[in-house]
């Protein structure tokens, strides 16, 4: 069972490894999926206009989705996990000189 860490009124379960490594796989599935996307534009140009727009829709939805689940993943993994534990420099934000 991972520890519980209270936070400023927060509890935080260590680790959130999985959100990290579940967002990695997320983000090549869209990857996939905009290869998928470009092929499809390409090869049925004739396709009408309103299956197109609905595709697009679609298209823009999951990106938007990556986008929140990649700030929850950030947010609760890093951020929070930092604050908790004292850490002022996340590894994800350290400058490289």
């Amino acid at each position: 069972m991972p520890k519980l860490v209270g936070c400023g009124g927060i509890r935080a379960t260590l680790p959130w490894h999985s959100h990290l490594q579940t967002t990695q796989i997320l983000n090549s599935l869209l990857g996939i999926l905009t290869i998928q996307i470009y092929a499809y534009y390409t090869r049925f140009k004739n396709d009408p206009l309103w299956m197109k727009c609905w595709i697009a829709a679609a298209y823009l939805v999951e990106v938007l989705h990556q986008v929140f689940g990649s700030w929850f993943s950030y947010h609760y993994a890093v951020s929070i996990e930092n604050v908790c534990l004292g850490n002022r420099i996340s590894y994800l934000t350290m400058k490289i000189v």
